[in-house]
C-alpha cells in the first residue's frame, strides 16, 4: 500500500512561548506504548458513547504507576496484565490532562497489556470526537489535532509516540463508518454493525480519524489504488471536481521531484514573486491616488517618477466647494 502526503506551507509571525521548567507537563519516560486497539460504540443520535481500549506497553524500569492522557472520560474498569497475571488499577486525575494508574504496588519491567473500559460524551465544538446535526441527520466526526484524541479515549497523546492503531466501530446498521484504514471485516447483530478496520502504520495520535453517519460514497476512478470521497447524505453529486482532478494531482505529486532542496528553492522563488507583486501593487495604488487628486484639482499634474515611487506634488489653491444641494426626501 502506498501513502501520499500533501504538504501545505504556512507563514506566521514569530510568537514567544514561555514554559516553566519546573512544571512536569510531559508523560514520564520509561513507559512506551507499542500498539493500541480501540473499540467504540457510537450512535450519533445520542449525546454519549462507550468504548474499550487495549494498549500494549513496554515498561523499562520498576515503577509504581502508569501515566496517560484522558479528558472528561469516565474510566469504569482498568486492568494491567502480563501473561497469566492480571491486576486492577485505580485512576487519579492530575494536571495537563494526565491520569495516573496504580494499585499501590510496584510494576516490574516487562511487556504488559493495559485494558480500559470507559464512557464519554461527544464534544460540540468541532474538536476531538464531535457530534454534528446537518440537514436533519446526525453525524460523528473527529479532529484530533493537536491534542484532542485524549477527549475521545485514553491514550498516550504525545507526537513522540508513533504506534499502530487498530480501530473498531459499532454503530447502528443503517449508518456508514469510515476510518484511516480499509475495512477488515463487517458483521451485523441485532441492529448494530460492527466494523473492524485494518491496523494503521505507526502514527502519532493526532492523525487518527474516523466518521459515522448516513454518509454517501463516490469512487475516484483513474488511480492505481481504491479511493472514495465521502459526503453527507444528499451531496454525492457535488464532488465532480474532486473525482475528476484528483488523479491528475496525484500523478503530478508522484512523478514530480519533491526533494527538499528543490522545494525550498521553489518556496524562495514564490516569496520573491510575492514581494515583487506587493511592490507593483503599491506603485499602482500610488498612481491611482495621484491621478484621482489631479482630476479633483488638488495637485498640478507631474510626471510619475518610477524610481522614487511617487510624483512631486505641487499644491495649488483648491476651488471652493459648491453650495450643498437640498436632499430629496426619502419618505
Amino acid at each position: 500500500m502506498r501513502w501520499i502526503f500533501l504538504l501545505a506551507g504556512l507563514l506566521a509571525s514569530p510568537v514567544a512561548v514561555f514554559a516553566d521548567d519546573d512544571v512536569d507537563y510531559r508523560l514520564p519516560s520509561g513507559i512506551t506504548p507499542t500498539s493500541q486497539a480501540i473499540e467504540l460504540v457510537l450512535d450519533p443520535s445520542k449525546p454519549d458513547y462507550t468504548g474499550t481500549t487495549t494498549i500494549n506497553l513496554t515498561i523499562e524500569q520498576p515503577t509504581d504507576r502508569i501515566a496517560l492522557h484522558q479528558l472528561n472520560l469516565d474510566l469504569s474498569r482498568i486492568t494491567l496484565a502480563s501473561g497469566d497475571d492480571s491486576r486492577t488499577l485505580q485512576s487519579s486525575i492530575s494536571e495537563w490532562d494526565i491520569n495516573w494508574l496504580t494499585d499501590g504496588e510496584k510494576i516490574l519491567p516487562g511487556d504488559y497489556e493495559l485494558l480500559i473500559e470507559f464512557s464519554g460524551r461527544y464534544s460540540t465544538d468541532s474538536l476531538g470526537m464531535h457530534r454534528v446535526t446537518y440537514e436533519g441527520n446526525d453525524y460523528v466526526f473527529t479532529q484530533m489535532e493537536a491534542m484532542y484524541a485524549r477527549r475521545a479515549f485514553p491514550i498516550f497523546d504525545e507526537p513522540s509516540f508513533k504506534i499502530p492503531y487498530q480501530l473498531t466501530i459499532v454503530a447502528p446498521e443503517d449508518l456508514v463508518a469510515v476510518a484511516n484504514e480499509p475495512v477488515a471485516s463487517s458483521t451485523v447483530d441485532d441492529g448494530w454493525r460492527r466494523t473492524e478496520f485494518m491496523p494503521t502504520p505507526p502514527l502519532p495520535s493526532y492523525l487518527i480519524a474516523y466518521a459515522v453517519g448516513p454518509l454517501e460514497r463516490t469512487p475516484i476512478e483513474g488511480l492505481d489504488m481504491t479511493a472514495f470521497v465521502y459526503t453527507p447524505a444528499g451531496h454525492a453529486d457535488e464532488v465532480g471536481f474532486v473525482t475528476r482532478e484528483t488523479p491528475t494531482i496525484v500523478e503530478a505529486l508522484e512523478e514530480g521531484d519533491l526533494s527538499l532542496d528543490d522545494s525550498l528553492k521553489k518556496f524562495e522563488e514564490g516569496v520573491k514573486l510575492a514581494k515583487r507583486c506587493e511592490k507593483a501593487l503599491a506603485t499602482a495604488e500610488k498612481k491611482i491616488e495621484i491621478l484621482t487628486k489631479n482630476a479633483e484639482g488638488d495637485y498640478e499634474a507631474e510626471p510619475f517618477d518610477e524610481e522614487a515611487g511617487a510624483a512631486k506634488k505641487a499644491p495649488r489653491k483648491k476651488a471652493p466647494d459648491p453650495e450643498p444641494e437640498e436632499e430629496d426626501e426619502l419618505f
